[in-house]
C-alpha cells in the first residue's frame, strides 16, 4: 500500500510540474481526493483477516418453489455452520487451487475439516450461503468451485439457493458467476437459474445481454414460465423499450400463459420510467380484487410513487387513504385514468372527483415502502417537522424499518437543510463501531450526540446508499473535507462507492465548484475501476454542456440588455445562432444508442468511451435525455420544430413527458416570439397533469417582456398569484424590467416597492433611490434569503388588490403616454404645415418680386 501512496504523489507532482496549464487547481484537488478515497478503501479491504469484525449468520434462506417463482417461503432449517472458522481456510484453499497445488496431500493437511465439509452437498450449501453475509461475499463462489474440485456432485438446487442468497444481498455480479458455474459444472441450467440470471442482468443494466435470454432458454431446451416473461417485460420497461415489452406480452399469451392480475401488477410496478399511463393505471386498479394483500400493497405503492412523480399529491393521498381503509374508495379519475398529453387536443371536461367503490383484498395495509415514499416526499417538500409523525405511525402499525427506509430518512433531512440531524441519523447505525465518533465529529457530530434511536433503530447495518444520502448534505456544508470523512467511514465498513455516490460528487462539482465538462469527464474516468459509467453520469456531463450552450446563445440578447438596465423600446433580435454546432457532443443525447453519431466525440475521447460503454450495454435514452435534447434545440439553437419532433418521437415510444419537456418547449417559443403557441403549451401541460409552476410562469412573463408587452406580463403574474404560487425575486425582477424595456420607469420602481416584502424587509433609505440602484438593493436583499416565503391563502386577496392597482396605474400611464404621443404627432404635423406655408409664401413673394 505504500507503493500505491507513492504512485499517487508521483502522479500529482507530474500533473503539476509537467502540465501546469492543462490541469486547473480545482480539477487536481477533486481528482486527488477521489483517488485518495479509492486507495483508502483498497487499503482497508486488504487488511489481515483477524482484523475483520465478526458478523452474525444470515437469516434463514428462502427457497424458491419448483415452478421457478421467486417465493418468500422459508426453507427447511438446517444446522448452522460458523463461517468464521472456515473463512481463512477457504481463502487459503482457493489460493492453492489457483496455483495448481490443491492436489498436494501435504498442503491439504491443515484443511482437513474444511475438506470434509466440501465433500457433502448439504454442508456446501450451508457454508456458501453463510459466506454471503461475510465481509467478502465472493467466498460463496469460491466454496462452490472448491467443492466441485473436491469431487462433490452439487445439485442444481444448491446453485439456486446460493444465487437466491446473493440476490438478497444485491450481489448481482456474483449471481451471474453462480449461474455460469452451474452451467460449467453440470452442463445444465434450470428455469430458476436463468430467471436469476435475467434478474441480475436487469439490475446491472446490461440490457444488451438480456436480448439473448430467449435464445438461452431455447438452447437449454427450457420453457419460459410466467416469471420469465414478467422479468423480460419489466427489463424492457425499465429500459424505456415499450415496443419490445409488448412483443413479450404477446409471446406470453401465445405460449399459453394468459395475462392475469399479477401481470398488470408487474407492468404497473415497472412503468415509472415511462410516466403515468391512463390505461396502466386503470388496469392496475382493476387487478386489485385478484391480488393478495402483499401484491396489492405493492401495486398501490407504485401508483403512489408515480402520482408523486407527476406532482399529484392529492391523488397520492387518496391511494394512501385507500391502502389504510379500502372501504373509502377512490375518485373516478384515479380509477379510469387521466388526461391526454396531445398539444392539439382541446379540454373537453373537468376532472371527476366523485368516489367509487373499488374491490380489493381486506388485508391491504401500508408497508415499509409506503412509509419510505412518505418520508421522501416530506424531505423534498421541506416539511421535516412531519417526519416524526410518520415514524410514530409506522411503529404503531408494527412495520419494521429497513436500510432503504434509513436511506430515505437521512436523505430527507440532508436535502431539507438539516444536515446535523442527517449526520446524527447516520451515526445511529454506525455507533456500535469503536472509534467511529471521531470521523463523524469532522462532519458536525456533537460530543453529546448519541444518535437518534427514536427515529432509527441502531441495529440496522450501514449501506452505501445511506452514506450517499448523507453526502448530499455534507457536501453543502463541509465541501471536499466532508466528502473525505464520509469515504473514510465507508472504508471502515468496507463499503465501496456506487453509482449514486459518484453521481452526487459529479453534481457537486457541476454546481458548487463551477467545474468544466472536462473536469467531470476526468473524475468519471478516475473512478472507472470502481463504477462503470451510467446514463445518469453521462447526463450530468451533458447537462453542463447544454447549460454552457444556453448561456452562450443568450449573450448579447434581451437578457444582457436587462442586465445593463437599458431602456430599449422594442426588441426585434430573433436571429438564431450560427448553423455550426459549438457542442457536437449533444447529438448523442437524442439517439442513445446511435453509433453513427459518435464521430462528433473525437475531441473528447473519454466522454466518447463512456457513451460507447452505454451503447454496448444496450442502454436506451430516458426522459431526462430527451429533455436535454429539447432544451438544447429549443433554447440554444432556437429550433423549436426540432424540439417538437423529439417530443413526438418520445411519445411514439410510449414515454410520457413531464414538466421539464413542456418548460423547454415553452421557453423555445417565447424566445422566437410565438406567444400564442407558448400559451397553448401551458394549457397542454396543465391537461397532462403538470400544473404550471413558478419556473413556467416566469418563462411566460419573460416572453411577454421580450415582446414589449408589460401589461400582459403583469396579468400573467397576477394569474400566477391567484393560483397560490409564491413569486421569487427572479420573477419580480423580470416583471419590473418588462416595464423598463417599455420605458415606464415609475411603474417598474413601483413593482419593486410593492413586492419587496417577498424577499425581505424594505430598507427605509431605499425609498429615494433611482431604479438601477433600487434593483441592486432588491437583488442584494434577495440573495440573503435561500427560499422565498410560502404564500398563505389569506394573503392572496391582499396581493391581488395591489396587482390590480399596478395594472390600473400601468394602463393609465400607457394611455397618458399614447395621448402625449398623439399630441406630439399633432403638434409636429402643425409645425410641419406652418413650415411648409412659410416656405410657400416665401416662394410666392420671391416670384412676385421678380415680376
Amino acid at each position: 500500500m505504500l507503493w500505491r501512496a507513492r504512485q499517487a504523489f508521483r502522479h500529482y507532482q507530474r500533473a503539476v510540474g509537467i502540465h501546469p496549464g492543462r490541469y486547473s487547481s480545482t480539477r487536481l484537488l477533486i481528482l486527488f481526493t477521489l483517488a485518495r478515497a479509492q486507495w483508502t478503501s483498497l487499503a482497508v479491504a486488504s487488511r489481515p483477516l483477524h482484523h475483520t469484525p465478526r458478523i452474525s449468520t444470515p437469516n434463514p434462506t428462502y427457497l424458491a418453489p419448483a415452478n421457478g417463482e421467486l417465493s418468500h417461503r422459508p426453507a427447511v432449517p438446517h444446522k448452522t455452520i460458523v463461517y468464521s472458522e472456515h473463512a481463512r481456510a477457504v481463502d487459503g484453499l482457493y489460493s492453492l487451487l489457483m496455483q495448481g497445488k490443491l492436489d498436494d496431500i501435504h498442503a491439504m493437511d491443515e484443511y482437513t475439516e474444511l475438506l470434509s465439509v466440501l465433500r457433502v452437498g448439504r454442508e456446501v450449501r450451508e457454508l456458501a450461503i453463510a459466506m454471503v453475509a461475510a465481509d467478502r461475499p465472493q467466498r460463496s463462489v469460491r466454496v462452490l468451485r472448491l467443492a466441485h474440485h473436491c469431487g462433490c456432485q452439487c445439485k442444481l438446487s444448491i446453485y439456486e439457493n446460493v444465487a437466491h442468497a446473493l440476490a438478497g444481498a444485491r450481489q448481482w455480479t456474483l449471481v451471474l458467476h453462480v449461474v455460469k458455474l452451474a452451467r460449467h459444472h453440470t452442463d445444465r441450467v434450470t428455469t430458476r437459474l436463468l430467471n436469476w440470471r435475467l434478474r441480475a442482468l436487469m439490475e446491472l443494466g446490461r440490457f444488451k445481454q438480456i436480448e439473448n435470454i430467449p435464445d438461452e432458454f431455447k438452447a437449454s431446451h427450457l420453457e419460459r414460465n410466467r416469471l420469465s416473461f414478467h422479468l423480460l417485460i419489466s427489463a424492457n420497461l425499465r429500459n424505456r423499450n415499450l415496443p419490445k415489452a409488448r412483443e413479450f406480452l404477446v409471446e406470453m399469451e401465445q405460449a399459453g400463459i394468459p395475462t392475469d392480475a399479477s401481470t398488470h401488477a408487474n407492468i404497473a410496478m415497472s412503468y415509472r420510467t415511462l410516466g403515468l399511463e391512463a390505461g396502466v393505471q386503470e388496469r392496475a386498479v382493476a387487478s386489485l380484487k385478484d391480488l393478495d394483500g402483499r401484491q396489492g400493497t405493492a401495486v398501490l405503492n407504485s401508483l403512489i410513487r408515480m402520482s408523486l412523480d407527476k406532482g399529484d399529491v392529492d391523488g397520492a393521498a387518496q391511494y394512501i387513504s385507500f391502502l389504510d381503509q379500502p372501504s373509502t374508495g377512490l375518485e373516478r379519475r384515479l380509477v379510469d385514468g387521466g388526461a391526454s398529453t396531445l398539444l392539439d387536443e382541446e379540454d373537453s371536461g373537468s376532472s371527476r372527483t366523485d368516489r367509487v367503490a373499488v374491490s380489493a383484498s381486506s388485508s391491504l395495509s401500508p408497508d415499509i415502502a409506503t412509509f419510505t415514499m412518505l418520508v421522501e416526499h416530506l424531505g423534498r417538500a421541506r416539511e421535516l417537522s412531519r417526519i416524526p409523525q410518520v415514524v410514530r405511525r409506522m411503529k404503531y402499525a408494527g412495520v419494521i424499518p429497513d436500510a432503504r427506509f434509513a436511506e430515505a430518512l437521512v436523505h430527507a433531512y440532508a436535502v431539507g437543510g438539516d444536515t446535523a440531524t442527517a449526520v446524527s441519523l447516520a451515526f445511529t447505525v454506525c455507533s456500535s463501531t469503536v472509534g467511529i465518533r471521531d470521523l463523524f465529529a469532522r462532519i458536525g457530530l456533537k460530543p453529546t450526540d448519541h444518535g437518534r434511536p427514536d427515529l432509527l433503530s441502531p441495529t440496522l447495518q450501514p449501506t452505501e446508499r445511506i452514506f450517499t444520502a448523507l453526502l448530499q448534505g455534507v457536501l453543502k456544508v463541509y465541501g471536499l473535507a466532508g466528502m473525505l470523512a464520509v469515504t473514510r467511514i465507508m472504508a471502515i465498513f468496507k463499503i465501496t462507492p456506487g453509482d449514486a455516490l459518484v453521481e452526487t460528487v459529479l453534481i457537486y462539482m457541476k454546481t458548487a465548484m463551477n467545474a468544466r465538462p472536462q473536469d467531470l469527464v476526468a473524475a468519471l474516468h478516475t473512478l472507472r475501476p470502481l463504477v462503470q459509467p451510467s446514463l445518469r453520469h453521462t447526463l450530468v456531463i451533458l447537462g453542463l454542456i447544454v447549460r454552457d450552450a444556453v448561456k452562450a446563445a443568450r449573450k448579447g440578447s434581451w437578457y444582457a440588455t436587462l442586465a445593463t438596465f437599458q431602456g430599449v423600446k422594442q426588441i426585434t433580435n430573433f436571429t438564431s445562432p450560427p448553423e455550426a454546432d459549438p457542442f457536437p457532443a449533444i447529438k448523442s443525447v437524442d439517439p442513445i444508442p446511435g453509433a453513427a453519431h459518435f464521430d462528433a466525440f473525437n475531441d473528447d475521447r473519454l466522454l466518447l468511451s463512456a457513451i460507447k460503454h452505454l451503447v454496448l450495454r444496450g442502454v436506451r435514452r430516458d426522459r431526462a435525455a430527451v429533455a436535454l435534447r429539447m432544451r438544447y434545440d429549443a433554447i440554444a439553437k432556437r429550433n423549436v420544430m426540432k424540439a417538437q419532433d423529439a417530443l413526438q418521437e418520445m411519445l411514439a415510444q410510449g414515454i410520457h413527458p413531464n414538466r421539464y419537456h413542456f418548460a423547454a418547449l415553452l421557453e423555445g417559443f417565447t424566445l422566437v416570439g410565438d406567444m400564442p403557441t407558448a400559451q397553448r403549451i401551458m394549457r397542454a401541460s396543465m391537461k397532462a397533469g403538470f400544473p404550471p409552476d413558478l419556473a413556467m410562469y416566469t418563462i411566460l412573463i419573460t416572453g411577454f417582456a421580450y415582446q414589449n408587452k408589460p401589461i400582459l406580463a403583469l396579468r400573467t403574474f397576477q394569474t400566477m398569484v391567484a393560483e397560490g404560487i409564491s413569486p421569487d425575486h427572479k420573477a419580480i425582477s423580470i416583471l419590473a424590467n418588462a416595464f423598463v424595456v417599455a420605458g415606464d420607469y415609475p411603474t417598474a420602481k413601483k413593482v419593486l416597492l410593492e413586492l419587496w416584502h417577498y424577499v425581505g424587509t424594505f430598507p427605509s433609505e431605499a425609498q429615494h433611490l433611482n431604479y438601477k440602484e433600487l434593483l441592486k438593493a432588491f437583488e442584494a436583499t434577495a440573495g440573503a434569503r435561500n427560499r422565498p416565503p410560502k404564500m398563505q391563502s389569506k394573503h392572496i386577496p391582499w396581493l391581488q388588490e395591489r396587482l390590480v392597482g399596478l395594472v390600473k396605474s400601468a394602463k393609465q400611464r400607457r394611455r397618458s403616454f399614447i395621448m402625449t404621443l398623439q399630441k406630439d404627432k399633432w403638434r409636429a404635423r402643425k409645425r410641419l404645415e406652418r413650415r411648409k406655408g412659410r416656405k410657400l409664401r416665401a416662394v410666392v413673394g420671391h416670384v412676385e418680386h421678380n415680376h
